[in-house]
């Protein structure tokens, strides 16, 4: 076990040791905060920010930002969404957005996220288009 601290301030890191592998994980993030999601009034999930300390496709320091709904974890259309929206494949203000193929504009990146889990064709239709953008 390593516990590490900077000089007695913030919060002790616990690491697994022992037997396991050395250098043998791919990533390593740490949660630093998180914000609520919300649905009106309602909390359904968090917004969760993490500090990159080990990836396998990058430096370490970079700071990545995931959206997990409660009951159900990563929130994948809500990731989805969110990179199509970075991209340009969803277009429009940061309140009403549009989806390739619909009619109706959505009002923010949460109900988009909702739409595309009621509607599996546009998700993976959504997320081919952004993976092709990936190169993936």
């Amino acid at each position: 076990m390593a516990n590490i601290q900077k000089f007695g301030a913030g919060r002790a890191k616990v690491e697994k040791s022992g037997t396991s592998l050395k250098y043998a994980q791919d990533v390593k993030l740490w949660g630093t905060h998180f914000k609520p999601l919300k649905k009106g009034e309602t909390i359904i999930g968090q917004h969760v920010f993490w500090n990159v300390e080990n990836s396998a496709i990058g430096p370490p320091g970079g700071k990545v930002e995931s959206t997990v709904k409660f009951g159900r974890g990563i929130w994948n259309e809500y990731e989805i969404a969110s990179m199509a929206k970075d991209f340009g494949i969803i277009e429009g203000s940061a309140a009403w957005l549009k989806l390739p193929n619909v009619e109706a504009k959505i009002n923010g990146l949460g109900a988009v996220a909702e739409y595309l889990e009621a509607n599996p064709n546009a998700y993976e239709d959504l997320k081919k288009q952004v993976y092709e953008m990936l190169g993936i």
